[in-house]
């Protein structure tokens, strides 16, 4: 109930920051669970991708954001607390669980908002998560937020956002984390407009 409060909040609102434009919207799976897997470049992208589709999602958030009202608001939004700074096996347990439950996922293999491509780290937890879950992998390129809202501002612009979802990737039991990883990530970067 409250994850529908805030995202139909969140889709009302959204026109007054921003324009948005949303390609590839067929090749996201209408029911059962799977991954969107997404570059990451402002604190705006969890919820723009939930205001993009429909069903409930779950996410995976950095720990360090539970703090104040957001320490209650996020588990009724599923999100999954993660410590970046180490392997985190519990996040990744009840990341799996989420998706056993039937919901589709939100990860950021890159682990925080990154603009600079020199300075991009990818993290292999999303690899882990498809090749233990063998659920289809969504990418996901979102252009334009870190426009909306660069890091370090206090106030949004208005700047358009443009959100492409790519064709279903899927992946094997057997492979490797890291080369998962690495391809998602390719995908994903192969869909910038």
């Amino acid at each position: 109930m409250v994850y529908f409060i805030v995202q139909n909040f969140l889709k009302i609102i959204r026109p007054f920051f921003f324009p948005l434009k949303i390609y590839g919207l067929e090749n996201v799976p209408r029911e059962g669970a799977f991954i969107f897997a997404s570059n990451h470049r402002s604190y705006i992208d969890p919820p723009l991708i939930a205001i993009c589709y429909y069903r409930p999602l779950a996410f995976v958030a950095r720990s360090t954001l539970y703090k104040g009202i957001l320490a209650w608001l996020l588990p009724w939004l599923n999100a999954v607390p993660i410590k970046r700074e180490s392997a985190d096996v519990s996040a990744i347990k009840q990341t799996l669980r989420n998706l056993k439950k039937g919901f589709p996922v939100v990860v950021f293999p890159e682990g925080t908002r990154t603009i600079d491509p020199a300075k991009r780290k990818v993290l292999s937890g999303v690899g882990m998560i498809a090749v233990k879950s063998g659920l289809p992998v969504v990418p996901v390129f979102i252009k334009g937020t870190d426009d909306v809202l660069p890091p370090g501002a206090k106030f949004p612009k208005r700047r358009p956002v443009i959100v492409t979802f790519g064709q279903i990737m899927s992946f094997h039991r057997s492979q490797d984390y890291d080369v998962v990883t690495h391809q998602i990530m390719d995908k994903i970067f192969s869909l910038e407009k």
